[in-house]
């Protein structure tokens, strides 16, 4: 086989793997809506990791794009991981709390809207969630829990528009 021909199937095979590579571990994904403000707002795209919940188990906090078990054509939502399996979540007077201790955030994302009292002990495999917006959004008080198997991936940064480029922003979480 000549060189020439040797190195045209170098490049395709070399490329069909990159392709392949960014295909498993990337994707693209736009914001809809208002619930993530103030972390994200509607209309930026977003890059989606795909590949790390294969090594390791999503942790509260993170911030994941799911297929909607919900829906009809199961529409990616994004969320933020409030409770994992196994816990007990409970909103009482717009506050969340876990096993009975306040979640503390970092920044302050504000409390539920509502005073009523929703009480939920998540299932295994199955992650609580909520919007960033707490006063304007739906999450796991509303649609259920979402199962491990339809969270596509973690949010690792803003792409668009380019003024907004960055990594997802820094959050963290307490319970006192």
């Amino acid at each position: 086989m000549n060189i020439r021909i040797r190195n045209v199937i170098f490049l395709a095979v070399t490329f069909l793997l990159m392709y392949a590579l960014v295909h498993l571990s990337l994707q693209s994904f736009r914001v809809d809506g208002q619930s993530m403000e103030p972390s994200f707002m509607h209309g930026q795209f977003l890059l989606v990791e795909k590949l790390g919940y294969y090594f390791q188990d999503p942790q509260r906090g993170d911030v994941i794009v799911f297929n909607n078990p919900g829906s009809p054509n199961r529409a990616p939502l994004i969320k933020r991981i409030v409770g994992l399996p196994g816990e007990l979540v409970e909103v009482e007077d717009g506050k969340i709390l876990i096993n009975g201790t306040e979640l503390r955030e970092n920044p302050p994302l504000g409390m539920m809207p509502h005073t009523q009292t929703d009480s939920m002990t998540v299932p295994d495999n199955t992650y609580y969630v909520m919007g960033d917006n707490r006063s304007g959004t739906t999450g796991s008080h509303l649609f259920g829990t979402v199962p491990r198997e339809d969270i596509v991936g973690r949010v690792w940064m803003r792409y668009w528009p380019p003024s907004d480029i960055s990594l997802a922003p820094p959050y963290a979480a307490a319970l006192d």
